[in-house]
Formats: C-alpha cells, structure tokens, sequence
C-alpha cells in the first residue's frame, strides 16, 4: 500500500513539475514575442524618422544668405538715392511669392515697409532741390558701415537668421533678417527687425537676440 502510495504521490509530483514547466515557456514565448513586437515597431518608427527627416542647412546656404543680406543693404548706401521705386525693387526681389501677393496689397502695409519704422530705418532726408527742379525732401541711403556679427541656423523651420551691425542715422545699432528657404524660391525673407510694425513680419520663427 505504501508503495502504490508512493508511486501516486510520484505522478503528482511530476505532473506538477510538468505544469509549472509548461507556464514557464508559455510566458518566456510570450516576453520574447513582446520584445520582438516593441522591437521591431522601434526600428519601424526610426526608419519613418529618417525618411522624413528635415533637410539640413549647409555651409553653401549660409553663404547664400550671406550675400543676400549684403546685397539687400547696399540699397541703403550713404548718399544712394532713395525712393519709393527703390523699396519696390528691394521688395519684389528678397521677399516671398506669398508675402507680395497676399501681405503687401492689404491697406497701409506698403507705407508702413516704405516708412520711418521700415526702410526708413536705413534712410535719411534733408531739403534741397529735387531732379525736377523744385525744392522739397530728398531721401537718400545712411548707412556709412556694416558688419555681418552672426548668424543661426533653425533646420525645423528651413530658416536662418544673420545679425548685422550697422552706422546709419544711429551709430551702432544691431538688426537681424530671418530668412526661409521658401521651395521653388529660395531664400526669402520672412521677419525682420525693421518690420514696420506689421504684423507679419514680426513673427520669426525663434527669439532674437537684442545684442549678439
């Protein structure tokens, strides 16, 4: 009797060890299958990355922005004569498709880019006798010197920005340009320091900073 007792508590016992067995692989499969899943779907998720992965800003397109940033302000030489086909001109070249079409034709955006808190920043007027003949205030350029100090990349936003040292009316003064690579245009403008008060052109993408 107590040998058929031992034999049955043998078979409970093994049929234990074998149900704790089974459990065991059951959930080492299914962690390992989990890891697998969460795995794969983290190179999944990285390789979407690296598809969409925004373009980066290269030596060559800050040197682009570079010469653009100095060509726009040798409009505004001392002594060069400044009129309003001028800012026309300076407008329609660095500034977008979008800005020309949808920005500039609303009421008083024009006067305000045109005026003493726009181009008129760069600008100075006295009295005198005009290539017509009469006397009345003749604008012209006033800036004496300038001097690129810095510029920021913001690859996110396809945007750089250069910061400029000019002696104009005032001595010393910092300005900056945010530029955005615009597709199918290039670089254009898109927030300045001498924004004129319009609202549009005071929205750059990050802070400025007021002395670099």
């Amino acid at each position: 009797m107590f040998k058929q007792l031992n034999n049955k508590s043998r078979g409970i016992i093994l049929g234990f060890l074998s149900l704790i067995i089974i459990t065991v692989a059951v959930i080492a499969f299914s962690i390992g299958t989990n890891y697998s899943s969460k795995q794969a779907d983290s190179q999944k998720h990285n390789a979407l990355q690296e598809d969409s992965s925004t373009p980066k800003i290269s030596n060559k397109d800050l040197e682009k922005v570079n010469g653009l940033t100095a060509s726009l302000f040798s409009n505004f030489k001392d002594s060069e004569k400044a009129n309003d086909a001028l800012y026309e001109k300076v407008t329609n070249k660095y500034f977008s498709k979008d800005f020309l079409e949808n920005v500039l034709p609303k009421p008083g955006i024009r006067d305000s880019l045109y005026g003493v808190y726009g181009y008129g920043r760069f600008v100075s007027g006295k009295t005198g006798l005009k290539e017509s003949g009469e006397y009345g205030l003749i604008e012209t350029g006033a800036i004496r010197t300038l001097e690129i100090e810095g510029m920021q990349k913001d690859n996110v936003h396809q945007a750089i920005t250069v910061y400029v040292r000019i002696d104009g009316i005032d001595d010393n003064e910092l300005h900056w340009i945010e530029w955005r690579n615009v597709p199918a245009e290039g670089w254009k403008i898109h927030a300045v320091s001498f924004d004129g008060n319009i609202e549009e052109l005071a929205q750059p993408y990050t802070p400025k900073k007021s002395e670099y």
